[in-house]
C-alpha cells in the first residue's frame, strides 16, 4: 500500500451498491477495490489482503464463512448487508481479524460511524508500529563486547601467573 491506503474490498453486484460509501472512504485515504461475487472477492486475496471488506450481495450458503475463513488472523475486519423489508441490517463476520459472529447487527447509519472507527484503528496501529519498529531493530543489533580494560588483563595475568 502506497502512502499509509487503507485497503478495503467492496462486494456489491452493481457499481452503485458502494457509491457514497466509497467516496467517503476515498476521502479518507483508502484504496478500495471492487469484486461482484464472492468467487471475485478470492480471487482478489490471492493478490492482496484488505483490512477491511464490505459486502452488499446478498448472504449465499458457505459464501460468507469461506471468506471469512480465508480472512482470519490477518486483521481484517468483514462485514456483510442482511437484506430487510427496504434496507438492511449489517452484520459483523470478523473485527480486525478475530471472528465475531452473533454480535449485534446496524443499521447503516450506524454504521457507517463504525467504519469510521475501524479506520481509525487501523491508522492508530500503524502509528504505534511505526512508532516501536525502531525501537525493536535497535534491541536486536548485536553489540560488540566491550573489550577487557588492559590493568584488569594485567591483575589477572599476575594473580594466574
Amino acid at each position: 500500500m502506497k502512502n499509509g491506503e487503507i485497503c478495503v474490498l467492496l462486494l456489491g453486484e452493481s457499481p452503485s451498491s458502494f457509491h457514497l460509501l466509497q467516496r467517503s472512504l476515498e476521502r479518507r485515504h483508502c484504496r478500495c477495490l471492487r469484486a461482484q461475487s464472492y468467487e471475485e472477492a478470492h480471487h482478489l486475496l490471492g493478490d492482496e489482503t484488505p483490512e477491511i471488506v464490505l459486502s452488499a450481495i446478498p448472504p449465499q450458503p458457505g459464501a460468507i464463512s469461506s471468506l471469512t475463513e480465508r480472512l482470519s488472523g490477518a486483521k481484517a475486519s468483514f462485514y456483510y448487508a442482511y437484506p430487510v423489508e427496504n434496507g438492511c441490517w449489517w452484520m459483523p463476520a470478523l473485527h480486525r481479524g478475530e471472528r465475531c459472529f452473533g454480535a449485534p447487527a446496524m443499521r447503516p447509519a450506524k454504521f457507517a460511524g463504525l467504519i469510521d472507527q475501524v479506520v481509525e484503528e487501523i491508522r492508530a496501529e500503524r502509528e504505534r508500529e511505526r512508532k516501536i519498529a525502531p525501537a525493536a531493530i535497535a534491541r536486536v543489533v548485536p553489540v560488540r563486547p566491550a573489550q577487557p580494560r588492559k590493568s584488569a588483563v594485567l591483575a589477572f595475568t599476575k594473580a594466574a601467573g
